[in-house]
């Protein structure tokens, strides 16, 4: 049930271009006369800050629900099969502060919550709808569900076994604290572990820790996780660009960035994978490929270098089919 989704494709495979393009596009569709009135459950909040507040005062954690609510067939099961079901209304409030993320297609949102469930929609890499994102109080997220056509029950095991995997990440990363260099490092890392991958970007500190203890970053982890926090930006700071559709001033900007941020390694490689597609995508294949070919050079065998694999063939494809003349 987590879900790791590629910072390179969307989930049905499509170029994160694409995926960024259909988010800026908005949340209402031609013909849709919007209402302002958000619906909000018995039990469940929107205003995440004063969610936060709850938590920490109560000792629980959050369930955060991204959701299109009745502009999507999932969502809708998802409410009808497992949220408003009696099991999950009388168990998961006991651990959990509920919040609704809503992003509808039939209504429009006052502006502050909207810019609020958009800042979260970006935060933590939701990539789909519906879904779920466990976080402690603080808001640092542990788990991320999918729902995938299963019951309240089974919904309510999924949970429990997240929660029992954030236990252990608290009592790992209590016990790298005592003690020094390798070994704190790879218990640090072993922490980390009990996390959904996707969401160790969120954990800065514990980044730093490792690499305070082991600077040759032994492991790659802390290499993979600063690559993660590059996609994170660059999808930030591209996204007015996309919304505007001024695909021609990306390659720039993530030049811009790259100088600024002196990246090296994976993280280069992440970035350049946004140069190449914004190229790829104004038909500028000449200069993505090249482009492409920087990113192997760095490494052929990271999740980068795959993609820059991939995108070469299907250039030299798109060439072949030209020459050709068809």
């Amino acid at each position: 049930m987590i879900t790791h989704t590629s910072f390179f494709t969307s989930r049905n495979g499509k170029l994160l271009l694409g995926a960024l393009l259909a988010f800026c596009a908005g949340p209402l569709t031609a013909g849709e006369k919007p209402t302002t009135e958000p619906p909000v459950r018995a039990g469940w909040v929107t205003d995440f800050d004063s969610a936060m507040q709850s938590a920490r005062a109560e000792g629980k954690d959050l369930l955060l629900e991204f959701t299109r609510a009745k502009g999507c067939g999932w969502c809708i099961r998802l409410e009808k099969e497992v949220l408003t079901q009696e099991s999950f209304q009388k168990q998961v409030p006991k651990d959990f502060v509920l919040v609704e993320l809503e992003f509808p297609r039939d209504r429009e949102l006052p502006e502050e919550l909207k810019k609020q469930n958009k800042r979260l929609f970006r935060h933590y890499g939701v990539r789909t709808f519906p879904y779920v994102v466990l976080c402690d109080a603080s808001g640092r997220p542990y788990a991320g569900i999918k729902y995938e056509n299963s019951n309240a029950e089974d919904f309510l095991k999924t949970i429990t076994s997240f929660q029992k995997q954030r236990n252990l990440r608290d009592q790992t990363l209590a016990a790298a604290a005592e003690l020094e260099g390798d070994a704190k490092a790879r218990m640090l890392e072993k922490g980390l572990s009990y996390v959904d991958a996707s969401f160790h970007r969120h954990y800065p500190e514990v980044i730093d820790a490792i690499s305070q203890a082991d600077p040759d970053d032994t492991s790659g982890v802390v290499a993979k996780v600063r690559s993660q926090q590059v996609s994170a930006e660059l999808a930030s700071l591209l996204g007015p660009l996309y919304k505007k559709e001024k695909f021609d001033e990306v390659p720039a900007s993530v030049d811009q960035y790259i100088d600024g941020k002196k990246l090296q390694g994976e993280s280069l490689q992440v970035a350049l994978v946004f140069k190449t597609q914004a190229l790829y995508y104004t038909k500028q294949r000449t200069e993505a490929m090249k482009v492409a070919e920087e990113i192997l050079a760095i490494n052929d065998t990271s999740h980068a270098g795959r993609y820059a694999k991939m995108l070469v063939k299907r250039i030299q494809h798109l060439q072949a089919k030209e020459a050709a003349g068809e």
